[in-house]
């Protein structure tokens, strides 16, 4: 039920992908609050680790010593059977479940946790002298005890503190309606603080708010960065003051303000203009607030997005690595909106990282990823199958287009540009994985830039 709520990873993790998520696997055991969005600091998180290290470690070394110094009768050693045993059941248990769930989370073995403990306390003190050991353990719990004992009042209620504002009667810069109601929220500020970005960056930006009317629903507040075309390549949505207050509780002139940033994805087409829209709409309808003038997004400036430093000499540089044999270095699109029926041509840039034994199939498709309908695909081996990768030099770049037909029926939508590489072989077609920054695997495909497919020219 779990998994058919919240989703499964797309492909099953494997070891190092696994290996990948270890940093979220111990923050999750030692203390993650919040959503899972209010870590303690990361030396607390090094300390922490050092001493389940070093424990773990003890206490493998303390078994070992007691198996080849026969020191313990079969008696002794069935109930300290008993917790290695749950403790190694637990862990591969939640290793098979974090394959199939969308991150690692340690807190999923606390079931073993007075085991687990147990040796790690063990481990820490059985091979200091008689008169250390309690000691060591006292420091130890006192550490932890310090470290909980602080974190509700220098961690956690810092990351919840309403960030404060002094209330002004200034005039707003623009109000949202809500529909049917008579709740209003004024703008009263708002500043982009980022004039240039590339991909894989943030764009900064405050906002100040008023209520003038009370709200009548828990409203949230987007931030949509959008193309000249109209596509949306980056969002933030959150509840006012970060998420910290209800639309539906605060009164008249109550006043706050949002500090956000905008992730830009690192597959973003640039260079490009980027204009910066908010707005107000309601989670579980979907419904919007709306202007005076009927609008339902207000535009508080402008980013200019820039393509990444490179020394390839390709367009809108990208890394994307393919199970470490192929990188994609960047693409161009010949039109981010076009109609039903129209074709847009799609450049590859690749590059060998070493000598590859296959000829791999690039395919490229124009996707609703909800519904995995495709509605423009090409598959082919690079450079219209004259290029094919098992006679690539390590280092060569190859420039591979391919001719995108948006099918005639496709409905008017924004859709994700999606590629990847994979062989024909007697039991299917394996893609190649893509391998994250940090050595973990990750999905089998990649999104590049979004595409608006407007309608046919006979209907519009």
């Amino acid at each position: 039920m779990f998994l058919s709520i919240v989703g499964r990873r797309p492909i099953p993790a494997n070891a190092a992908q696994l290996w990948a998520e270890r940093h979220s696997f111990t923050q999750a055991f030692w203390g993650f609050f919040g959503g899972v969005n209010v870590p303690l600091p990361d030396t607390i998180y090094l300390i922490f680790n050092v001493i389940g290290g070093v424990g773990l470690l003890g206490g493998f070394v303390f078994l070992l010593y007691t198996f080849a110094k026969r020191q313990w009768t079969l008696e002794r050693w069935m109930p300290a059977l008993v917790t290695i045993l749950w403790s190694i059941i637990t862990f591969v248990s939640y290793l098979r479940w974090t394959m199939d769930t969308p991150a690692s989370q340690g807190r999923l073995i606390f079931g073993a946790l007075s085991s687990i403990l147990m040796w790690i306390a063990l481990g820490l003190s059985w091979w200091l002298p008689q008169r250390l050991r309690l000691l060591t353990l006292t420091g130890v719990a006192g550490f932890f005890a310090v470290v909980a004992i602080a974190a509700p009042f220098t961690v956690i209620a810092p990351a919840y503190a309403v960030s404060p504002i002094n209330p002004t009667d200034e005039p707003p810069i623009t109000a949202f309606q809500e529909p049917a109601a008579d709740g209003t929220a004024e703008l009263i500020h708002a500043e982009v603080n980022t004039e240039t970005t590339q991909p894989a960056n943030y764009v900064m930006l405050d906002l100040a708010w008023r209520v003038e009317t009370p709200l009548s629903r828990d409203w949230s507040i987007f931030v949509h960065l959008v193309t000249p075309d109209d596509v949306i390549v980056g969002q933030r949505d959150i509840y006012p003051s970060n998420g910290l207050l209800a639309a539906s509780d605060l009164t008249a002139n109550t006043h706050w303000q949002d500090r956000l940033a905008v992730y830009v994805p690192s597959a973003a087409y640039a260079p490009t203009t980027l204009s910066v829209e908010i707005g107000w709409y309601d989670l579980p309808t979907g419904e919007r607030m709306t202007l005076a003038d009927g609008s339902e997004t207000f535009t508080i400036g402008t980013v200019e997005l820039l393509p990444r430093q490179s020394d390839l000499d390709v367009p809108n540089p990208i890394s994307v690595n393919f199970d470490n044999q192929i990188e994609l270095v960047g693409y161009s699109l010949s039109d981010l909106s076009p109609a039903a029926g129209e074709s847009v041509e799609l450049t590859l840039y690749w590059r060998g990282l070493r000598e590859i034994e296959q000829d791999y199939v690039v395919f490229a498709h124009v996707i609703n990823p909800a519904t995995l309908s495709i509605y423009a695909g090409s598959d082919a081996q690079p450079a219209n199958w004259t290029a094919p990768t098992s006679t690539w030099q390590p280092g060569n770049i190859i420039e591979d287009t391919h001719t995108l037909t948006i099918n005639p029926d496709t409905p008017p939508g924004i859709y994700e540009l999606e590629i990847g590489l994979y062989i024909q072989t007697p039991d299917g077609f394996p893609r190649l994985r893509i391998v994250t920054p940090d050595g973990g695997m990750a999905n089998d495909y990649t999104y590049l830039s979004r595409v608006r497919v407007l309608p046919r020219e006979d209907e519009s």
